[in-house]
């Protein structure tokens, strides 16, 4: 009642752009469909920046889709500016993805893989404790 009636609007303690420097920006909540399949250029941005040094932690985690012995998502060691990855548990079909200095600039220049349709769980856990949202992502494979 309060936030309605007061002109006040909250902001956002760590900022997920829309667009980043490799293209849209995974993490942003307006990003819901992305393109996958054995092409390698097609990329997406995994960015996000704490605004006064709050932790940050992301899981990726497989919900649906064909199983396989990898991932459904890649990325460049190359890009990885501030995050440190942990490997692949392959009983959850899950990652996650820490920011190394809170208050830095995050990002990874991320893809999709194999071909098919699979939707992914992403888990926000903001300064370092319990989850605080989650959505939903969608991957499809494009025919050329």
């Amino acid at each position: 009642m309060f936030n309605e009636n007061s002109g006040y609007t909250p902001t956002p303690l760590i900022l997920y752009p829309e667009i980043s420097d490799y293209g849209p920006n995974v993490l942003n909540e307006k990003n819901t469909h992305f393109v996958g399949g054995i092409r390698f250029d097609q990329f997406y941005s995994f960015a996000a920046e704490s605004l006064i040094g709050l932790p940050l932690k992301i899981e990726l985690k497989l919900l649906n889709g064909r199983e396989t012995s990898g991932g459904f998502w890649v990325y460049e060691l190359g890009s990885k500016q501030n995050w440190n990855i942990s490997d692949y548990n392959f009983d959850e079909h899950s990652q996650i993805f820490t920011m190394i200095e809170p208050g830095t600039p995050s990002n990874l220049r991320m893809g999709f893989m194999p071909e098919g349709s699979f939707t992914i769980e992403v888990i926000y856990h903001e300064g370092g404790g319990a989850m605080i949202q989650s959505r939903v992502i969608h991957v499809e494979t494009v025919e050329n």
